[in-house]
């Protein structure tokens, strides 16, 4: 169907409704076929710059989202590290003793009213990084999601391999380290971005 077969008068923006493409600035174009009777569904057209009409007046037209278009196999690990943070982080605000054993802390830190909630208030961080992580993404912003990786990894594997070997726990200190290390190389060498 051509554009000609649209009346501009039944146009209407909303910019409450965000767009996949994120070039809108959240418009979405509400269009009534002209002619129709005045029960006919509206056609939702998400993104106005990339009009697509439906084969029929009564079918809504609502493109694929376009947030998984520039998917490549290295983003992987990537949406791992965010679906970690985002998801691991909450695991306290349901149970603080499993989320601190599970993390490998001595049975000390899970018996500490203290320590427990110092854990909680902690795993809120991890978790707006997590979403931090995600938001840049699916905003086709892979230079700055290479940027936090890199920040992150470095920072928390430095922290990590710290706290835990001064808490004697050697082993599990290198672990850490090397695994927060090993996100840090991730994002300094732009496997997101493809630098």
């Amino acid at each position: 169907m051509k554009l000609e077969a649209w009346t501009p008068d039944t146009v209407w923006w909303m910019s409450w409704i965000l767009d996949p493409c994120g070039r809108c600035q959240g418009q979405v174009r509400i269009l009534r076929r002209q002619n129709t009777a005045p029960f006919a569904p509206p056609t939702f057209n998400i993104c106005p710059l990339n009009i697509q009409q439906s084969p029929s007046p009564r079918a809504t037209s609502i493109p694929v989202a376009t947030m998984f278009e520039h998917f490549r196999l290295t983003h992987i690990p990537m949406l791992f590290i965010a679906s970690t943070t985002t998801f691991g982080g909450l695991w306290p605000f349901f149970n603080v003793r499993g989320a601190t054993a599970a993390m490998g802390l001595p049975q000390r830190f899970s018996d500490s009213k203290e320590a427990r909630t110092v854990f909680t208030l902690c795993s809120g961080r991890t978790t707006a990084l997590g979403l931090i992580l995600f938001a840049l993404y699916f905003q086709n912003k892979f230079a700055e999601v290479d940027t936090v990786m890199t920040i992150l990894g470095s920072y928390v594997g430095f922290v990590d391999g710290y706290a835990f070997w001064r808490e004697g726990l050697r082993r599990k200190a290198v672990e850490r380290a090397l695994s927060g290390f090993a996100v840090a190389a991730w994002g300094w060498f732009g496997m997101v971005g493809g630098r």
